[in-house]
């Protein structure tokens, strides 16, 4: 608990200088496909899409010594190529963003699960893949810009909205091991939202794709208050852009969201499976042949996104021999053909039915494919439908759908089946690129976003002077009090500062400690009420007093960025006495 009070207001500025930079490089780390694009300084609006660098396969491949070995397609086949004996010995990762969002107490002591069950600090496995990108990034601007220094690189990370500041706080932690830029230099890194950065791509590069018709090409104005919801891999974020009259965008209320991107389904087919030949052998599966059981799941990925609303359409996913084999290993003695008889005869409705083809291709129809769509979808329009009968949002006018998982005619379809009644439905052009390609804009110009909502009430404790009245021989100070610094819900402009004025209690004092809180309340009295949780903590080491032995504090903090900004000053120190504050990781 800070030993300090309240004084007054004062007029301080958190430092805000732009680090020198001559290009952008966004990296969209992505849950089921990742990738780079960058642009110059001078001609910020030519992005430059690397081909082989974008929609690459999250996957990440460690040597036994816990060295970074490959990336993406390079990793996969690497894999295959080893014995299953030797397999066991290497660390394989796929689809492991997620674990940002699932991890609650999450830190750089976190530690994830490789397929073949071999644990390692999570941020190792995220500085691997970021130094690959790093490289990568910097070969391909070298070959654009020849002699371009690496530290004139500004980096753009893009997370999903709704992860929390803990979340964003471990993506820069895994920047700066990578070497993207040091605790120094912490403007050159950009952490960006991805509904965000996707909602600026839609306005400067607007083109509704071709599934649009023409009378929607015409009368699609982002002029008005637009719902974009990125619709990726892991998860689904939607947030509400309104355009000032200065063309920045306001945050019409707070982004939202769930886990129901693309990968659901993948996890329904995988669930299909393990029903059919028994969950134990789907886990052996994944454990000793990763990387063939990565290529089952691509090969339903690619099945996926062709689906239709055709209900005679038909789908392929071949299992590979080793697969096959450890189905005669570790299953119960029945074929897969018994067990598909099984569940046809058992599970499986008028045509559901599933067939066992030569090679080991497994055949269905579209009832079986919309079975494993259709409750991702209903849960994303579901979500959707909630956020357009909220009463402040009655203005919005449109509705686009960005992200890997907007490419699904299926989802496409459902979402103007619902809403095309409320909303235009817009797709636009390329929308698996729409947050890499934002990404960079949002680079060169971190104020398009002018206003942003506190996703929760913000305060520190500190001690009340009591009144005279109250006060007692051995209490003179009231404990706990939560000082307010933003409510929930609040509009925040991106440079807008909130500062305080502290006094120490005692003379002499040498430390001050605040603790920072937070919670979904917009009036919280005291640090203990309930609801209320310790999201991090402020300490600076006081040089200098008053003539009466306190030393004074200011505190500023700023929230109307993506990640926030807290800064704690001795008042009369000359030097020193001034520390930057890391919060949420505590």
């Amino acid at each position: 608990m800070s030993k300090a009070s309240y004084m007054s207001d004062v007029k301080y500025t958190i430092e805000d200088l732009e680090p020198e930079y001559d290009a952008v490089v966004a990296i969209d780390f992505g849950t089921a496909n990742s990738g780079f694009m960058f642009s110059l300084k001078k001609f910020p609006k030519k992005v430059k899409r690397p081909a082989t660098e974008i929609n690459v396969p999250t996957i990440i491949l460690l040597t036994p010594k816990k060295e970074f070995h490959s990336f993406g397609e390079a990793a996969r086949s690497h894999v295959l190529s080893l014995s299953k004996e030797e397999a066991q010995k290497w660390f394989y990762f796929e689809r492991f963003k997620m674990e940002l969002h699932a991890t609650k107490n999450l830190s750089d002591e976190t530690w994830i699960k490789a397929r073949n069950e071999k644990e390692i600090k999570a941020i190792v496995v995220f500085s691997h893949a970021l130094v690959h990108f790093k490289e990568t990034a910097e070969r391909a601007i070298g070959r654009s810009c020849f002699g371009m220094e690496s530290q004139k690189i500004k980096w753009v990370l893009t997370v999903p909205a709704i992860w929390t500041q803990r979340a964003r706080q471990f993506m820069r932690n895994a920047a700066y091991q990578a070497g993207l830029a040091s605790p120094d230099e912490p403007k050159r890194i950009v952490i960006a939202l991805e509904p965000e950065v996707a909602s600026l791509y839609v306005r400067t590069s607007p083109p509704p794709s071709k599934q649009s018709s023409a009378s929607e090409k015409k009368t699609i104005s982002l002029r008005d208050p637009y719902l974009i919801a990125d619709c990726g891999g892991g998860t689904v974020d939607c947030t509400v852009h309104e355009p000032r009259d200065d063309g920045y965008l306001v945050e019409r209320c707070l982004p939202s969201g769930g886990p129901w991107g693309s990968l659901r389904v993948d996890e329904n087919f995988e669930k299909l499976l393990g029903n059919i030949l028994g969950f134990d052998v789907i886990r052996e599966m994944k454990m000793s042949v990763p990387a063939d059981w990565s290529d089952v799941m691509q090969k339903f990925e690619m099945e996926k996104m062709k689906a239709t609303t055709d209900d005679d359409q038909s789908f392929c996913v071949r299992l590979p021999k080793d697969l096959q084999q450890v189905h005669a290993d570790f299953g119960d003695g029945d074929s897969i053909e018994k067990k598909l008889d099984n569940y046809n005869q058992n599970h499986a409705e008028e045509g559901e039915k599933i067939t066992l083809h030569r090679g080991g291709t497994l055949m269905f129809k579209a009832p079986t494919m919309r079975k494993l769509i259709d409750p991702v979808i209903d849960r994303i329009v579901e979500h959707i439908d909630e956020l357009l009968k909220l009463g402040e949002l009655e203005t919005v006018r449109s509705l686009i759908v960005v992200g890997g998982f907007a490419n699904s005619v299926i989802l496409q379809e459902a979402l103007k089946s619902r809403f095309a009644d409320r909303v235009k439905v817009v797709v636009p052009k390329d929308p698996s690129v729409a947050v890499l390609y934002g990404a960079v804009l949002f680079g060169h110009n971190m104020r398009a976003i002018a206003e942003r909502r506190s996703a929760y009430t913000y305060g520190v404790s500190k001690l009340e002077k009591l009144p005279e009245d109250e006060v007692e021989a051995d209490r003179k100070f009231r404990h706990n009090v939560f000082d307010t610094f933003v409510r929930v819900n609040e509009s925040v402009g991106v440079d807008d500062v909130v500062r305080r004025r502290y006094q120490t209690c005692d003379p002499g004092q040498l430390r001050v400690t605040f603790g920072v809180y937070r919670s979904k309340c917009e009036e919280v009295a005291y640090t203990t009420d309930e609801g209320v949780e310790a999201c991090g903590r402020i300490e600076i080491k006081l040089r200098s007093r008053r003539s009466d032995g306190h030393g004074c504090v200011d505190v500023a903090m700023k929230f109307g960025r993506t990640e926030i900004e807290v800064t704690a000053k001795d008042v009369g120190a000359t030097r020193g006495g001034r520390c930057k504050v890391e919060l949420l990781m505590i």
